[in-house]
């Protein structure tokens, strides 16, 4: 992938790993989503179900990617969305309450409709990811939620009739890095259900 002009790398998950050897190697699928460069989409699923269109697709961002990375993984969302004809959520998972000066429990608990009519920051950054993507005409809506952005995240994409699930990519560092930070993208990778796509920054 490195070696020619690809834009997409593609491969299928197989979960036949000890809970050691997970640890020591790991599925290949989560290694290629965990160090590609570029967006790869991990195929899930029983293959006795059949192949489903993907009509819908839920877009997990979060406010502190960078507005470039953003725009990143925006475009290639659209870019699979648009000849689908697909409808696009966009979830922010809200981890940490802010304490308001005046102490008051507003936005705490404010609907992605609410944060947006106060421009708050989160309002701010869900308005410019719907509006980047109502550009290109795409069908599209926000969703807010409140709690661990994995659990909220795995939720969703759970109780939704969702078709595949999208995330920002983790960027790789050295091994002290990766073992000491959280891997918010490997965890959702090796546990949803749905076919995903991570788009690395």
């Amino acid at each position: 992938s490195e070696e020619d002009d690809y834009e997409l790398i593609v491969v299928g998950e197989k979960g036949h790993h000890t809970p050691l050897t997970r640890f020591l190697i790991g599925p290949t699928a989560e290694r290629v989503a965990s160090r590609a460069r570029i967006p790869v989409l991990v195929v899930k699923g029983d293959p006795d179900d059949g192949v489903k269109p993907i009509r819908r697709i839920l877009l997990a961002m979060a406010m502190r990617d960078r507005f470039s990375d953003v725009d990143r993984i925006v475009d290639r969302v659209a870019r699979l969305a648009v000849p689908l004809g697909a409808k696009v959520t966009i979830l922010n998972v809200m981890s940490q309450m802010p304490i308001p000066p005046a102490g008051t429990p507003e936005d705490w608990e404010a609907s992605a409709a609410e944060l947006i009519g106060h421009a708050t920051a989160e309002g701010q950054f869900l308005g410019y990811v719907l509006t980047r993507l109502a550009d290109v005409g795409i069908e599209v809506d926000a969703l807010v939620k409140h709690g661990l952005v994995v659990d909220e995240i795995l939720a969703e994409a759970e109780a939704g009739s969702y078709d595949l699930l999208a995330i920002g990519g983790h960027e790789p560092g050295n091994w002290l890095s990766n073992l000491v930070l959280e891997n918010v993208a490997l965890q959702i990778v090796r546990r949803t259900r749905l076919p995903i796509l991570t788009v690395h920054g």
